[in-house]
């Protein structure tokens, strides 16, 4: 017996957890909105999986009901090197918010802002996702997605011990919602005179 998780949207199997990461992407966009920014960003790879596809979409419909239209900036991948490389056009977009689709990238980006004379938060504030452990141990601490790590670790234990004691079982699905972990990365919107 066997489960999927994070990429499960085209697996066939019975057993399956899921994390809701439109909602994830909801939350960061809700909180930038909350800080009174309105010219944001968000930065994905070029080859977006199902579940960062669902939280750029959570966060483009959040601010699409706030009549927020957020710059779109495509990356390699979702390593350091690459958030780091984005940062021209981070700032060639005159934007105050910006929503990394991970941490690693988040990161990057922050040494990429800073190495460019960027203030994070002052003049750009910054998300991540995924609260990596350096997450909170880097200045300034990022803000991020967080996701029930250890919840998931037993939910998948008891699903997989229920269908090996019950093969027969209906499919099972546990859904987890996720929490935004406020740090030292966001801060209010101040516009510059």
């Amino acid at each position: 017996p066997y489960l999927v998780l994070d990429q499960n949207s085209d697996q066939q199997a019975r057993d399956r957890i899921i994390v809701d990461e439109f909602q994830g992407g909801g939350l960061v966009a809700n909180h930038f909105v909350e800080l009174g920014h309105t010219k944001i960003a968000v930065v994905s790879p070029q080859k977006i999986t199902h579940n960062m596809l669902q939280r750029r979409q959570g966060f483009v419909d959040a601010l699409d009901k706030q009549n927020i239209n957020p710059v779109i900036i495509n990356t390699a991948d979702l390593s350091k090197h690459s958030g780091y490389a984005v940062t021209k056009k981070v700032i060639a977009n005159k934007v105050s918010a910006v929503f990394v689709l991970n941490d690693a990238m988040s990161l990057g980006l922050m040494r990429g802002l800073v190495d460019s004379g960027v203030n994070v938060p002052r003049d750009i504030s910054l998300a991540g996702y995924d609260d990596d452990d350096y997450a909170q141990f880097v200045t300034p601490a990022l803000t991020t997605v967080s996701q029930p790590v250890s919840n998931i670790g037993a939910s998948a234990i008891k699903l997989l011990m229920n269908r090996i004691n019950f093969p027969n079982l209906p499919t099972q699905i546990q859904k987890f919602n996720l929490t935004l972990v406020r740090r030292e990365s966001t801060s209010s919107y101040k516009s510059i005179a």
